[in-house]
């Protein structure tokens, strides 16, 4: 999405799988991460001893037909090159960037008006705990003729819980939509635009 409000001349599509920025509510665990203290908690998350009991307690929930199996196996995927130092401190400091204790610090809402003219995708797991579904149903409310598409099954990482399916929902979409040609005249008219809707302060 930044890159696309930096450079829309160069973005024909947009597609947001489980996308941060949307709204301010994120899941407790992603809100802790921003308190004091959170730096040792990440470090012993990302141990070998951790990472690789969630890894095999993934393995052998997914051999039984579970699909809590891949999300333990991604989120042992996640935590594990945090075992380190300067990767800890690199996400931490990431994280807080856009993240408190209250959640997302940083939102598009204000701007998702600027993809009228770039078709968009928004595709969520529905079973995404991390950051609400809401969130993507209120970003499609915005965006005119963008795509909203749930992932059953999936939770927040459908790429991984679901890639055959949200391969094909790329696809399809890709396959459907004409791409965007936003040329700089475009774009300073689509901004004229907006601003002349606003109401003008007393």
């Amino acid at each position: 999405m930044v890159f696309f409000w930096q450079f829309p001349h160069r973005v024909e599509r947009l597609g947001l799988v489980s996308s941060g920025g949307l709204g301010g509510e994120v899941s407790p665990l992603l809100r802790s991460v921003a308190l004091p203290g959170a730096s040792a908690l990440i470090s012993l998350a990302g141990a070998e001893r951790v990472t690789g009991g969630l890894d095999r307690a993934g393995a052998a929930l997914r051999e039984r037909g579970s699909g809590l199996g891949v999300q333990l196996q991604a989120i042992a995927r996640a935590l594990r090159p945090l075992g380190g130092p300067g990767a800890r401190e690199a996400f931490v400091h990431t994280l807080r960037a856009v993240i408190d204790a209250r959640g997302q610090r940083v939102g598009a809402s204000d701007r998702l008006y600027l993809l009228e003219a770039v078709p968009t995708l928004i595709a969520w797991g529905e079973r995404d705990r991390t950051i609400p579904i809401e969130h993507g149903r209120a970003a499609h409310a915005a965006v005119p003729h963008s795509r909203f598409v749930t992932l059953p099954g999936a939770a927040h990482f459908p790429h991984i819980e679901a890639p055959e399916m949200l391969a094909t929902t790329l696809l399809d979409w890709i396959a459907q939509t004409e791409p965007a040609t936003l040329d700089e005249a475009a774009w300073h008219d689509l901004l004229r635009r907006r601003a002349a809707a606003r109401p003008r302060a007393a």
